[in-house]
């Protein structure tokens, strides 16, 4: 729809980390993800692209009509906003910060080589126990430093929100809108944590997402806020982190 040419990747990809980065994550594939997909953007500029942009394969594009992300700033990853079911089932706000389960670089920008060598340089140089060492509680520490630009229309749907979203439970979808703040029209849905929902209520939820055209979450939001464009520079205050290693994709 928008012109681009597309590319799909599988494990074979992984060897762009080389033997080396393989053996010290132990084999994690987030882990190696976070690195090929960073090499994958850069082999791509390289070969001529103005521009690239990854989705994971959990992204799930519910309203390909308005889908734009673009950006005047060489590179953005995507905003989180991570709500959970607090004990009297209404929805918690537990931290916002950056995810890179989305993001967009383009031959103007000046940092995707410095991503990749310290993901690199923190592999080769400490016991990798976690992920997000390399993924993204690394991006979100650099946010405020590099002045990381962020992409709204893409969300981060935890399984609580799946959850809410499958079973219409209207309050609960109203608060993550208003915490997002932004008209969304994809999200990563965290296949990684199918463990927390059967995959009929995950296709409930795509079902409804899609029929609206993620009206289901966007409507709660006022008309008269400002989301004309997908990229915003300032990050929003990063919040205290759940200690969960490998909760999260």
């Amino acid at each position: 729809m928008r012109g681009f040419e597309y590319a799909f990747y599988g494990d074979e990809f992984y060897d762009l980390c080389g033997p080396e980065y393989l053996a010290r994550v132990g084999g994690n594939p987030r882990s190696i993800t976070n690195l090929a997909r960073l090499e994958i953007a850069r082999i791509k500029l390289a070969e001529g692209y103005d521009q690239v942009i990854w989705f994971d394969a959990d992204v799930f594009v519910f309203d390909p009509d308005r889908l734009i992300v673009q950006t005047d700033a060489g590179y953005a990853f995507s905003r989180e906003v991570w709500v959970t079911k607090a004990p009297d089932g209404s929805a918690h706000l537990a931290y916002t910060s950056l995810h890179n389960a989305a993001f967009i670089f383009t031959r103007q920008q000046n940092d995707l080589a410095l991503f990749i060598h310290i993901i690199r340089h923190i592999v080769m140089t400490r016991a990798i126990s976690s992920n997000y060492q390399v993924g993204v509680r690394l991006i979100s520490g650099l946010a405020y430093s590099l002045d990381i630009p962020v992409i709204t229309c893409v969300g981060m749907f935890s399984p609580d929100l799946i959850d809410a979203i499958a079973d219409d439970r209207r309050g609960f979808m109203r608060a993550f809108a208003r915490f997002h703040g932004h008209k969304m029209q994809a999200a990563n849905l965290g296949w990684s944590l199918a463990a927390n929902f059967t995959e009929a209520r995950m296709m409930t939820a795509m079902d409804r997402l899609e029929s609206t055209a993620g009206e289901v979450l966007n409507g709660y939001l006022d008309d008269q806020a400002d989301r004309s464009t997908p990229i915003r520079r300032k990050f929003p205050l990063l919040r205290k982190w759940l200690h969960r290693d490998g909760a999260r994709s």
